[in-house]
This record gives C-alpha cells, sequence and structure tokens, in this order.
C-alpha cells in the first residue's frame, strides 16, 4: 500500500477528541516506520536521543519490546517515538484482515497479544494491565472495516424494519419463496422509463449521484419488497435513467397495488452508501391509465425535492411473422406502413409517445434453458425514435446432462477395456507386471467416472456451476459460467427488431487439481525467456530444449499439414489434377515428420516419469 507521508503525519497528531483511544502499549520489534526510520539517525546527525537502555523496556527471549504512545483511529493504530504523548509519530499499523491472539496470564505482566495478519506476519503488544489490554482488545476489534460494514448494515435493517420493510427480501428472494419462475413469454401488465428533473444538490451546490429504487407493497403479508433498481447517474440533477421497471401479474400486482419510488443519493459505490433524497407513493392503477406521469418527489419533512417522470408502454406480443420455426425471427416482418423520421434526441429528453413495445418471441425457450433473468433498457438514439433492448439471461438445461453422457461413454470404454486386458489370461514377466499395472490404472479411472456421474447426478437446485466452484471435484466434469445471454433489440420508428444471442462458458480446465504453474508449454516458455546458469553450462541440448524444439516443430507442421489440405480442396472443387500428387507427396512427408516428433516426445514424457 501506497501511503502519503505528510497527510499521515498531520492525521496522527491531530487534538485527542479526533481518535478512538490513546494510551501506551509495549511493541516488540522496532519497526521500520513510515515517518522515522530509528534513533539512530539522530546519532549519526549529532542530535542527543536516549538510548535503548534508557527507554522504559521489557525483553523476551530474543526481542526488546519498548513502550509507545498509541493512538487509534479507524483501522489505523498510529504509534510514537517514546512514551511521551507529544513525541514524534514512528509508524502506523493498518487493522485489516488480522486476528487477534491473547498471550497467556502471567502474574508479573504486562499483559500482551499478538496481531495476526494474513500471510504470515505478526504484531506483539502489550499493556500495563490487564483492564487496560480488555479496553484495548475491545477497540481493535472494532476499528476495522468489516465491523464497521457490519455495524452499518445493521442498522439499515432496523431502519428498513421500522418503515415496514424486509431488508433481506426482494423480489427474487419472493419468487424463490414461493416456488415461481419467471415466464419469458409472459405479457407483463406495463413496462416504464424513469427520469427524474429539478433533484436538488448539496450544501456546496454539488449535483447528486441518483438513483431510483423500486418497492411494492403486498398487502397478505404487510410489507413493502424491493422490485427494482436502476442504475446510478453520476452528478446530475436530471438523470434520465436506462434500466426500465416491467410489472408483472405473476407477481400478484393487480391495479390496487402501491408502488413507491425513492431516489437516492450515492455518496460511495463501493459500499454503495447512500442517504435518501425523496420518495413518492403511487397505485399500479394510476400508472396503467396514463401514457406519462409526472408526481413530485418528498422528502422526510414533506418537502417537494424533484420531480419524477414516468413514460409507461403497455407491451404487445411480437407477430412471428409467420414463421414455424422454434427458434425466433432475427428480421422484423416487412411493414407497408411508412418510416416516420424524427429529429434527433438527445439523452436529456423523454422517450417519445406513442411508440408500440413489442413483447419478443421467444419460441421453444423453456425447453433448453431455465431461471431466467431479465432486464430491459431504453436508450436514447440520434438516428431516429428510441431503441429499446430486452435481456434475458438463462441457465442451461444440459450444464450436468451432457457431462453424464460423456461419463456414461468413458465408464462404458474403461469397462471394455478392462475385459480386453484380462482376457489376456496370465502372461509372462515383464508382461505380466505390465498387465497388473494397466488394470489398476483401468481400475481406478472406473472408480473416478463412477464417482463423478455419482455427484452429478445427486447435485440439485440450479443448472448452473459458477466460477466461485471451479475448484470442486464434485463437480469437475461440470462447465464453468454456462448461460444464455440472449439480447431483443426493437426500433419502433425504423420498424427494425432482431435477435441477438450469446452463448458464454468458462474455459475447460481442471481446476480442481490446482495446477498453479500452467502445463508444460507455459513452464517450457518460461524456462526459455529466463534461462538459469546451470542450463548455460550444460553441454549440448537437454531434455527441457529437445521437449520444447519437438512442440514447436510439431505446431509448425500441423499449420503446414492444413495449408496443404486446403489446396488440395481447392484443386479438387475446380476439378483440377494437375499438382495434387505433389501436394500428397509432400503431405505424407510431413505426417511422417510430426509422428516422428510425437515419438520424441512421449520419450521424453517417459524421462519427467
Amino acid at each position: 500500500m501506497r501511503f502519503n507521508k505528510q497527510e499521515l503525519t498531520t492525521l496522527a497528531t491531530q487534538p485527542s477528541q479526533k481518535f478512538d483511544k490513546e494510551g501506551v502499549l509495549f511493541l516488540r520489534e522496532r519497526q521500520e516506520g513510515f515517518f522515522r526510520r530509528t534513533e539512530r539517525k539522530d546519532i549519526k546527525r549529532g542530535k542527543r536521543s536516549k538510548s535503548l537502555r534508557e527507554l522504559s523496556c521489557y525483553s523476551g527471549t530474543s526481542k526488546v519490546s519498548l513502550e509507545r504512545w498509541c493512538r487509534l483511529r479507524g483501522n489505523l493504530l498510529f504509534y510514537f517515538k517514546s512514551r511521551e504523548q507529544w513525541s514524534e509519530p514512528l509508524g502506523v499499523i493498518i487493522l485489516e484482515q488480522c486476528s487477534i491472539k491473547v498471550d497467556t496470564p502471567t502474574a508479573e505482566g504486562p499483559y500482551g497479544f499478538r496481531l495476526v495478519f494474513e500471510g504470515g506476519l505478526s504484531q506483539h503488544l502489550a499493556a500495563y494491565s490487564e483492564g487496560e489490554r480488555d479496553a484495548w482488545l475491545q477497540a481493535i476489534q472494532l476499528a476495522s472495516y468489516d465491523c464497521m460494514r457490519s455495524q452499518l448494515l445493521v442498522l439499515q435493517q432496523r431502519m428498513e424494519l421500522h418503515r415496514g420493510q424486509d431488508p433481506d427480501l426482494d423480489v427474487h428472494m419472493w419468487r424463490i419463496r414461493r416456488g415461481h419462475t419467471v415466464d419469458p413469454c409472459e405479457l407483463p401488465l406495463c413496462e416504464i422509463s424513469l427520469a427524474c428533473d429539478n433533484l436538488l444538490c448539496d450544501g456546496h451546490g454539488r449535483p447528486p449521484n441518483p438513483v431510483l429504487v423500486v418497492h411494492v407493497y403486498f398487502a397478505t403479508d404487510a410489507v413493502w419488497i424491493k422490485y427494482a433498481r436502476t442504475e446510478v447517474v453520476e452528478k446530475s440533477s436530471n438523470p434520465g435513467f436506462l434500466n426500465t421497471v416491467t410489472f408483472r401479474a405473476s407477481d400478484g400486482l393487480n391495479g390496487e397495488t402501491r408502488v413507491r419510488l425513492t431516489a437516492y443519493d450515492v455518496r460511495e459505490h463501493v459500499s454503495q452508501t447512500a442517504t435518501p433524497i425523496g420518495s413518492s407513493v403511487v397505485t399500479l392503477g394510476a400508472v396503467l391509465e396514463t401514457d406519462r406521469l409526472r408526481i413530485p418527489l418528498l422528502s422526510p419533512a414533506g418537502t417537494t425535492v424533484g420531480f419524477l417522470t414516468m413514460t409507461v408502454w403497455k407491451l404487445e406480443p411480437e407477430d412471428k411473422g409467420g414463421s414455424t420455426e422454434s427458434t425466433p425471427c432475427r428480421s422484423a416482418p416487412d411493414h407497408d406502413v411508412a418510416v416516420i423520421c424524427s429529429h434527433r434526441r438527445s439523452q436529456s429528453l423523454p422517450p417519445r409517445l406513442g411508440t408500440k413495445l413489442k413483447l419478443p418471441h421467444q419460441g421453444q425457450l423453456r425447453l433448453l434453458f431455465a431461471n431466467p433473468h431479465m432486464h430491459t433498457y431504453c436508450f436514447h438514439s440520434g438516428l431516429g425514435g428510441d431503441i429499446y433492448v430486452h435481456e434475458v439471461m438463462a441457465e442451461s438445461r444440459l450444464c450436468f446432462l451432457f457431462p453424464q453422457q460423456l461419463l456414461a461413454l468413458w465408464i462404458q470404454e474403461e469397462k471394455e477395456l478392462l475385459q480386453e486386458v484380462a482376457g489376456m489370461g496370465e502372461l509372462h514377466e515383464p508382461w505380466h507386471t505390465r498387465q497388473v499395472e494397466l488394470l489398476d490404472r483401468h481400475l481406478h479411472l472406473l472408480h473416478l467416472y463412477s464417482q463423478a456421474k455419482e455427484n452429478l447426478e445427486a447435485h440439485k437446485g440450479t443448472y448452473f456451476k459458477p466460477s466461485s466452484r471451479k475448484g470442486d471435484r464434485m463437480l469437475e466434469f461440470a462447465p464453468v459460467n454456462l448461460h444464455l445471454q440472449r439480447m431483443w433489440v426493437q426500433n419502433d420508428t425504423l420498424r427494425k427488431s432482431g435477435f441477438y444471442d450469446i452463448i458464454t462458458v468458462g474455459a475447460f480446465t481442471a481446476h480442481s487439481h490446482k495446477s498453479k504453474n500452467g502445463g508444460l508449454i507455459k513452464l517450457l516458455q518460461q524456462l526459455k525467456e529466463s534461462p538459469s546458469r546451470t542450463n548455460e553450462t550444460l553441454q549440448g541440448p537437454s531434455k527441457i530444449r529437445m521437449a520444447h524444439d519437438a512442440i514447436q516443430a510439431i505446431k509448425q507442421l500441423r499449420r503446414e499439414v492444413v495449408d496443404g489440405m486446403r489446396a488440395l480442396m481447392k484443386l479438387a472443387k475446380e476439378k483440377q489434377t494437375t499438382g495434387m500428387l505433389t501436394i500428397c507427396e509432400d503431405m505424407i512427408s510431413k505426417v511422417c515428420g510430426a509422428l516422428k516428433r510425437w515419438t520424441l516426445c512421449d520419450s521424453i514424457k517417459m524421462f519427467w516419469v
């Protein structure tokens, strides 16, 4: 970590009321501080300073602990040159990613404890009395960022419960508890685009960083549930949000459902610390009755702090254009209606009225994908009208099915190999030893494949293996992050729409085997880039160098064989026999060369084994 020395010095020398705790502590192993290294520099400069014997200290087996004046502020523990309160700052300890271990109590004292950091580093501290040590332990435990963050979350939950909201319940958890899955083909009640204007600035005239949070009230449970959230717009009093909100009848919403829209000013993006600007409550029926609704945002004191504009669309099913395909059409059907040319639209303008939004036809999406997550957006375009995006991210139902089928094939293959090797009967040495080794190897693989197949069959829940579980041996044959991202884009003014499907999957790598140094090719490349002195003194080519050259030669031969195949196919397509024999002879020689290289790699592999 990097620090500004002057800023830390200023922070360490502030008045006492700025600090959480102050006092004298024994610090073991005088460290190279951020402010001054040691007192020896003063001696070299001719200045008189206290020697180690003149300082109050106590010694252990091979270390010395010195008295230091310490000051705690947040997660920074400053320690000073001596036990005097007005001495010079010497260093700082950052109280993050560490645990506390208390020393075994002794009759004489002092009463010590140790700060153990991740990575093995530690710092020993001690106090004069047990009560003083316990006070420091309590202050240090409350000083970390994680502790402050957890306290903030607890306070936020209390505030949400006081307002009648469940802080741990959003619409996704609500659907899971009810066992409800969103159907991408469901026609929603409406879709709204949100914008604010005239939001108040702070006392310094700075505009807010607004974000809108939408809650709906479920009368059956008498609770407000977080239904949607927009993105954060940086430094704007008149933001237009790209995320739109879709209300669905399958969630139990109707015209009498109350909807609360709250605007927040995001002060800190990492922790998402935000302060409320204002809110407004409307019924869903009032939203459905109009195309555009502008309502005031009210502060907790009841004053108007800005305005909220909602543009409402009632979606229509997309016309499939007579297509009988199970997959959706990629181009919208032609219309005889003339294209409406409109002026260029800036980002501050609201969406156009009179736009007809279509609900994209998803075809047989539910047969291959499950657990969809949907988001909708509205982008302002200067090319005539606005662009509306319907995004679906879904899990593949084949994520755990294909690996099971692949393992079933491997299990059958191993069984056949076992029967073949066992059917050879008793063999003489050294073939008998080789036969036993093959039997053990195939039995071991058969056990591993069978266990992996059972683990995949026993898996319950989602059809998705996240990257956080890539090292899980229970799911090692399942692909990582396999999902569909489907985007349907519509421009009503230009009468154009289209689908964009992307299948994403992680690298097919044996993460569970925890290979930290990469494969053979990577190791050889690293060795080639940074040769050691030992390799330079060796006479003649080494095994590693030969392996590297063989791999590079195989790659080059493969490229040449592929080029020869393409040239041969081109001649065959053109029905020309001239030159075919020459190309075939050249390819035969290159394939033979590749086989020889491969035999060399096998011999090198046996060398490493």
